[in-house]
């Protein structure tokens, strides 16, 4: 948190602007593993899917109606066991402002997305056919869709097109860890994975053609690894993967953790990323990321991150550094209030690295 950003955050008179928005309403993300570190359990026991994110399952479902809820449900959503076919949904709505250096200030209404999720149980706990699909805004994409073996043992597979096995599932997309390594929910890959998903401990590992959304090039392939151990306070896990394709080779590796003091649940993550280009050419890049979600009442969240980005190791005084400020409002079963405001510090003469926001969200799940 350099002085020049909180010079900005105190003085532009922007600045007041989207504190006045921060105080009227309430991410432009909806973070969701601190959730996890706040129950001390693992994603999975949330999600159907074993890596995380998508569509919840009945403790996830009730979890979210009841603990996460600053009021009592009026009726719980649960799925009946013996039904075959379950469903969720996300949707996202904000309103946004922003101000970029020597641009014109903007303020919009935007649809952020709408996921329908789909459950289809073969064989109870067993198999199942799962669906992960972005109807709008736009044309309806497909992010994942894919058979999954569960054993009782733990173990899983998986094969189809899913999100590859990375660090913290973030919701933001735009966060620099998600972004410079390429995991995040942009990217699907098609392939298989494997897995088991103890009490304690989980490891995941994925082979898949390393060409995200888009049909295989080469015969390089991506492996991807994850592995994490999770206590009731705290976890710590770490990540790597290695993209073997025509035009490049990339290696990604992290270590992540999370921490629960009390009524504050911390997430730290470290990612580095070395990119060999054909042309002979070599990219190291570094991304931090460290956040604390002050649960100070029931479903009420103080979200406060720093991030950190150096896009090239061996260029000087090219970093970013980027704050937010969030505040997250569960009002009732199936809605999240979300608004905050995120300061952004990068060289000076790069606009877009300069950025200041503000947004508002209304967030709808089952």
């Amino acid at each position: 948190m350099t002085s020049d950003i909180m010079i900005r955050l105190g003085l532009s008179s922007f600045s007041i602007s989207l504190i006045l928005i921060f105080l009227s309403g309430i991410d432009h993300a909806n973070a969701e593993p601190y959730l996890a570190i706040k129950a001390g359990v693992k994603c999975s026991s949330c999600h159907v899917n074993p890596t995380g994110g998508g569509k919840r399952n009945n403790f996830g479902s009730i979890y979210g109606q009841t603990t996460a809820s600053a009021l009592p449900p009026r009726s719980l959503w649960v799925t009946d066991p013996d039904n075959r076919f379950s469903f969720g949904a996300d949707l996202r709505s904000n309103i946004e402002a922003t101000e970029i250096p020597n641009q014109t200030n903007q303020f919009a209404f935007e649809l952020e997305e709408v996921l329908l999720y789909a459950e289809v149980s073969l064989l109870k706990e067993q198999l199942s056919l799962y669906l992960d699909q972005r109807v709008a805004p736009g044309g309806a994409l497909n992010r994942e869709a894919f058979g999954l073996f569960k054993s009782k043992r733990g173990f899983y597979a998986k094969g189809g097109q899913f999100f590859l096995p990375y660090g913290f599932r973030l919701e933001d997309d735009t966060a620099f860890i998600r972004q410079i390594t390429g995991f995040n929910f942009n990217n699907p890959d098609r392939g298989v994975e494997v897995g088991i998903d103890a009490t304690k401990f989980s490891a995941n590992l994925a082979l898949s053609n390393g060409t995200p959304g888009a049909s295989e090039t080469d015969r390089g392939k991506q492996v991807s690894f994850r592995s994490s151990y999770v206590e009731n306070n705290w976890r710590v896990g770490g990540s790597f993967s290695f993209n073997d394709a025509d035009t490049a080779e990339t290696t990604v590796g992290g270590l992540f953790a999370g921490l629960r003091t009390g009524f504050i649940q911390w997430l730290g993550e470290f990612a580095l990323v070395n990119t060999d280009l054909e042309s002979g050419t070599e990219v190291e890049q570094l991304a931090l990321f460290l956040e604390a979600n002050i649960g100070w009442r029931k479903g009420h969240n103080i979200k406060l991150t720093y991030e950190h980005l150096d896009s090239d190791r061996d260029i000087d005084e090219n970093e970013q550094n980027r704050i937010s400020a969030l505040y997250e409002f569960f009002p009732i079963q199936f809605v999240q209030l979300i608004g905050g405001v995120r300061f952004s510090e990068g060289i000076p003469q790069a606009d877009d690295q300069n950025t200041d926001e503000a947004f508002v969200q209304m967030h709808l799940y089952f």
